[in-house]
């Protein structure tokens, strides 16, 4: 298998990189340490074509590969982990569960907005009760007619702050536990649908985590995701897809954690530790000493690790919902 690089993915990756520079780099500490969400940075990506890499052209995005999008991550997370973040959210976890399970009005109403920039998404469904085991859902969405009637509260939202649009996940027949679940579009300035302050963290802190509660929000059945009972199943694939490239962020802000912040936050990051190639296997390791990846052959290392990570065998449905709690 060739893992070089095409000339348009070259071309791409110089781009991404030179917009990374000169665009996100001179706030990327200014916006971690204060906690201010950067949309206007998440506008000027989407213009770029970086909110939809994958989304199909006819639907308003820019249609490159699963490469070209491991590319995009990489070089933002190069230089801020907080768009990178932010990024994988709204391409990840929105456009693509739109794409894969949404119907043709669903996708022309929501995918073009989304991948311009013009409009944010959140993935919505961990909750109190409901990390490790996505499928214990305590959030209600009952039938009425035409539309659902929504109730309950969600957890560690990530971009949840300033979303416009969110997928959200809600039982709809507890009888068959994760087979009632179904996944729902739900305009975020719908009534009865209330954030919380954006959540301080150790790290990562412009990525605007939140808490979602939900008091009788109406949603019409027609921005019901997929059938109904098929939300679990949802949330599974797309988390399973967006788990590749948290493999390729993890790496790319693990090499580029600044000596400062790894001595102030000891073993908040895992860094890649390279060896000869006549030593034992590269192995992961944790501790206080950390340092830049400035050589070639560490940037090769992070290439193959964006290749196994675009490659990759999908994860089991087990594994993805004991993550599941940290991605929201």
């Amino acid at each position: 298998m060739d893992f070089e690089l095409t000339e348009e993915q070259s071309l791409l990756q110089t781009a991404v990189r030179d917009f990374a520079e000169e665009v996100i780099r001179p706030r990327a500490a200014a916006i971690d340490q204060s906690g201010e969400f950067p949309r206007d940075l998440f506008r000027k990506a989407g213009e770029l074509g970086l909110a939809g890499v994958s989304v199909p052209p006819e639907y308003g995005g820019a249609g490159m590969d699963v490469v070209s999008y491991s590319i995009v991550i990489e070089e933002i997370s190069r230089v801020c982990a907080n768009m990178g973040v932010i990024l994988s959210v709204n391409n990840s976890l929105v456009c693509d569960p739109i794409e894969k399970w949404g119907n043709e009005q669903q996708k022309k109403a929501f995918l073009g907005p989304l991948a311009r920039g013009e409009k944010l998404g959140c993935f919505a469904l961990t909750e109190p009760d409901a990390g490790s085991d996505a499928a214990n859902q305590k959030t209600r969405a009952v039938r009425e007619g035409d539309v659902y009637r929504i109730t309950g509260q969600k957890v560690f939202i990530t971009c949840g702050q300033a979303a416009d649009l969110c997928i959200l996940f809600a039982m709809t027949d507890l009888a068959k536990k994760a087979r009632g679940i179904s996944a729902f579009i739900v305009d975020a300035e719908t009534p009865g649908f209330d954030r919380s302050h954006h959540q301080i963290k150790l790290g990562v802190n412009a990525s605007g985590t939140v808490e979602i509660f939900l008091t009788d929000v109406r949603v019409p059945a027609a921005s019901r995701l997929g059938q109904e009972g098929d939300g679990f199943k949802i949330a599974m694939s797309t988390l399973d897809a967006w788990l590749r490239s948290s493999r390729l962020r993890a790496c790319s802000r693990g090499a580029q954690l600044p000596p400062r912040t790894a001595r102030r936050r000891p073993g908040a990051v895992m860094v890649w530790k390279l060896r000869s190639p006549s030593s034992t296997p590269p192995r992961w390791h944790s501790g206080s000493r950390r340092r830049r990846c400035r050589s070639t052959a560490d940037m090769a290392t992070r290439r193959s690790i964006r290749s196994s990570a675009t490659f990759a065998t999908p994860v089991s449905p087990r594994s993805t919902r004991a993550r599941a709690r940290s991605t929201g």
